[in-house]
């Protein structure tokens, strides 16, 4: 729901997923559930507030719709000096511990109001039992006061209103994804799926527990396959009610390759002036590879992968993707990585390639046809029906230019007419 994201401006329509995760390892999870119940495509994880705090800390949204403002929102914390306030000083936030605490609150207000050093709006809040009072300035420069109601929508003037959207007295610090507005995404990241999450519910025992998990594009739990610009595995941890700790983690599913691999070399083609550092000095990746088939002990001779230049072995497809680039480094630093280390290859295969192949040599016949040989079967039969209607002396009369005008309007209709029962 709503309720499960940080608000950040962008509109949403939950929609509740339910997919089994089936746990890996050869201990059974008895008597507990997991299931992905959302997923978001680009956001990132931020600390919010909640209730079921152990002490009192009231927090309070309040929005502002007028006339140039639609649903302005801020949070303000009536025990922080300076976030008590809001809305550039126009609005402010107080708590008070019971009926008395409230009335004395009201009458401070008030007398603040009256010296000129209250802010035009104010809100008191309290206990379910005291509830929550408005305090809006009127025409005589005094506070009207107000009992309202979380989510109920009260004037603060002809053409302005307001209405608190949360109101927790006792808060705690929860992590919530904040949806990333298009506007802001980065365009390679959103295809990596970089910044994306997945909720994962875990049913323990007749408890239910929800948490976000970042993605990982990679999750290597080997130490020298962890390179920092590749991946490790950082998995999440769960405590499960009987003791015992589980790790969770969002990732990509690893499959066998059929056939061992192995990296001999990897060149790295650069123009004059070697690798500045900029991918606009390079001209080429190479990964130098050797292939062993499953079963056979021989290594294969030596096979090159280049840019837009890959291998087939064993039904696959192997191409260049991405490499280990030398990081740059801090001025003055002494040590570091120096790349090179590992290649990235994609896999794929060419399945359904001649169905591709076909359709696009469909579309190109029928463009060729539209665009030159359709032009030249509507000029030919409208050369036809003029032909027929100057043999019976229409186009040659003696009506003039309007006739001829005319008997070519009708030649244009005739053969459109043809061409249509034709087509």
């Amino acid at each position: 729901s709503s309720d499960d994201v940080v608000p950040s401006g962008v509109p949403i329509v939950p929609r509740r997923l339910d997919i089994p995760v089936d746990p890996r390892g050869s201990r059974a999870l008895d008597g507990v559930g997991m299931a992905i119940t959302g997923f978001l495509r680009y956001a990132v994880l931020r600390e919010d507030v909640a209730p079921g705090g152990d002490r009192v800390d009231p927090v309070l949204t309040l929005s502002v719709s007028a006339p140039m403002v639609s649903d302005a929102r801020e949070r303000m914390y009536a025990f922080d000096p300076q976030r008590r306030f809001g809305f550039g000083n126009m609005t402010l936030f107080e708590y008070a511990a019971d009926a008395a605490g409230m009335e004395a609150a009201v009458e401070r207000l008030q007398s603040s109001m009256a010296q000129g050093g209250a802010p035009p709006l104010a809100i008191v809040a309290g206990p379910s039992d005291v509830g929550l009072r408005a305090l809006v300035q009127n025409e005589t420069g005094s506070y009207s006061v107000t009992p309202i109601e979380v989510g109920e929508e009260f004037a603060i003037s002809e053409s302005a209103g307001a209405r608190v959207v949360e109101y927790i007295e006792r808060p705690r610090m929860v992590s919530k994804p904040q949806i990333v507005p298009f506007s802001q995404r980065d365009h390679n990241a959103d295809i990596s799926r970089v910044y994306a999450m997945a909720r994962l519910e875990i049913a323990d025992r007749g408890e239910t527990r929800e948490l976000w998990l970042p993605f990982h594009r990679y999750a290597f739990d080997d130490p020298v396959l962890a390179q920092p610009g590749l991946g490790r595995a950082e998995p999440t941890l769960v405590a499960l009610s009987d003791g015992r700790w589980i790790e969770v983690i969002f990732t990509r599913a690893s499959l066998p390759l059929p056939d061992a691999i192995a990296l001999e070399d990897f060149v790295l083609t650069t123009h004059v002036g070697g690798y500045t550092g900029d991918v606009s000095s390079i001209r080429d990746w190479t990964s130098e590879l050797r292939y062993r088939p499953s079963g056979d002990a021989q290594w294969s001779e030596l096979v090159e992968v280049a840019t837009n230049e890959p291998a087939k072995f064993g039904g696959l497809q192997y191409f260049q993707a991405f490499w280990d680039a030398p990081p740059r480094r801090m001025s003055g630093a002494q040590s570091g990585a120096e790349g090179l280390n590992f290649t990235g290859l994609g896999v794929g295969n060419r399945h359904g390639v001649g169905t591709q192949l076909a359709g696009s040599a469909l579309a190109v016949i029928g463009m060729i046809y539209a665009f030159y040989i359709k032009p030249i079967i509507k000029r030919r039969k409208r050369a036809r029906v003029l032909g027929e209607l100057a043999a019976l002396g229409v186009a040659e009369g003696g009506a003039g230019l309007a006739r001829r005008d005319a008997t070519e309007g009708l030649a244009s209709r005739r053969a459109f007419a043809e061409e249509g029962s034709g087509s």
